[in-house]
């Protein structure tokens, strides 16, 4: 019987090793990389499953991210570990890509982020703006129906001292947050 020696760790290979497809790449890397991730997230679970099915699923490309832990973490991990678990080994993400991702991102400059969207958004019309009109058109996966009815009254009191905000608009929980982040930092 033919065997083959495999460069990197059993249960931790990429798919195109195991096929023995082409050269190295540095995808091979990301895969690699993107196991690491999802098992440091979810407190051990290896997205391929346990050691004895893991390398057969590797092959086959059948993973489950759905562990709590990961569901829970920062807004985008689960889908760049998807992207860098990629079955096709030139769709999973660049390694710059990965080190720029918001997910590694320092508060500082989530916060500039933050507030230059927001500024953006602010001076953009209704209507006008395809950015503004995609934010708004996924609202309900931000405002959950009301955002002013998910914040405490102490927050909510104040916020009226100064302008008043419809509950239903991802600009307006922008423009809401803007203000109360400038007015901390003072």
């Amino acid at each position: 019987m033919f065997s083959c020696i495999f460069p990197g760790t059993e249960g931790w290979i990429a798919p195109e090793m195991l096929k023995n497809s082409g050269r190295t790449t540095y995808a091979v890397d990301v895969f690699s990389l993107g196991c690491v991730y999802y098992y440091v997230l979810s407190n051990g679970e290896h997205p391929f499953g346990d050691a004895f099915k893991r390398q057969s699923n590797i092959s086959m490309g059948q993973h489950t991210l759905g562990h709590a832990r990961v569901t829970e973490c920062p807004q985008g991990a689960q889908e760049l570990i998807q992207q860098m678990l990629s079955f096709d080994a030139p769709s999973r993400p660049p390694l710059a890509a990965i080190k720029a991702h918001p997910i590694f991102w320092s508060p500082d400059k989530i916060l500039s982020f933050f507030l230059d969207v927001s500024d953006r958004v602010e001076k953009e019309e209704e209507g006008n703006c395809l950015v503004l009109r995609r934010l708004e058109n996924e609202s309900h996966l931000v405002i959950r129906h009301d955002w002013r009815d998910w914040i405490c009254d102490e927050v909510k009191n104040d916020l009226r001292k100064y302008r008043s905000y419809k509950g239903n608009s991802v600009r307006d929980l922008l423009r809401a947050l803007r203000n109360k982040v400038r007015l901390a930092l003072l």
